[in-house]
């Protein structure tokens, strides 16, 4: 005789047969939002970096001038104190733009390497877990755009991550104004910090020698 399915025992079969396509279902759920988490994360990295381009490109041409200026005032008119300080501003401040531009340049490009990276195991899981599990469901809205992201991924990483390339190299190779005085000003004390290593290594000069006593007088010739 078969032994008949009691009542009791099919609620627990049917969730036991359930239960893999929940779990699927879970996971396609995060690795969605993880892409797109990780697809805002690229946009406002993007964003930022094209905003530090913009700004690096339209700082002020004429402070370089304004630098020559003071340093023309204080050799004619000596180091006064208000002099010294708005020349001493003014220089700390362009040189501590022009540094943070070019860091914020590559530090950007590595967090938009490694936001892509995230985006493309997330996008790749999403669409194991959607062909392998549970459909898709047809009426949330992000689901065309992760579609549509899924199938071009590859390219539209590249894409991106070549459009930061180009922003990073454009941010380090600046030529303007700006850029040509901080680098010179860089250069000038990098000089100076080696002559004064220099000195601090020969030591001062000592005073001369007393004059030796002169020889005696060779014979005279034929």
């Amino acid at each position: 005789m078969t032994e008949e399915a009691t009542p009791d025992s099919r609620p627990e079969e049917t969730a036991r047969a359930e239960a893999p396509g929940a779990t699927q279902d879970l996971r396609y759920l995060i690795a969605s939002r993880v892409a797109i988490v990780a697809a805002v994360f690229c946009a406002c990295v993007f964003a930022l970096m094209l905003a530090n381009l913009l700004r690096a490109r339209t700082a002020d041409p004429a402070a370089p001038t304004e630098i020559d200026r003071l340093k023309a005032e204080i050799n004619r008119e000596g180091p006064k104190i208000e002099t010294v300080q708005r020349l001493r501003a003014l220089d700390q401040r362009l040189r501590r733009e022009y540094f943070k531009s070019r860091r914020f340049a590559v530090q950007g490009m590595f967090m938009l390497a490694g936001g892509l990276a995230v985006l493309l195991v997330a996008l790749h899981l999403t669409a194991a877990y959607a062909s392998a599990g549970p459909r898709p469901n047809p009426d949330a809205t992000e689901e065309p755009v992760l579609a549509s992201a899924m199938s071009r991924r590859s390219v539209l990483a590249m894409a991106v991550l070549m459009a930061g390339l180009l922003i990073t190299l454009a941010v380090l190779s600046r030529h303007d104004a700006v850029a040509e005085y901080v680098v010179a000003a860089e250069q000038a004390d990098r000089k100076a910090e080696a002559e004064a290593e220099r000195q601090a290594l020969v030591g001062p000069q000592g005073e001369p020698g007393p004059q030796g006593r002169p020889g005696p007088q060779g014979p005279a010739g034929p």
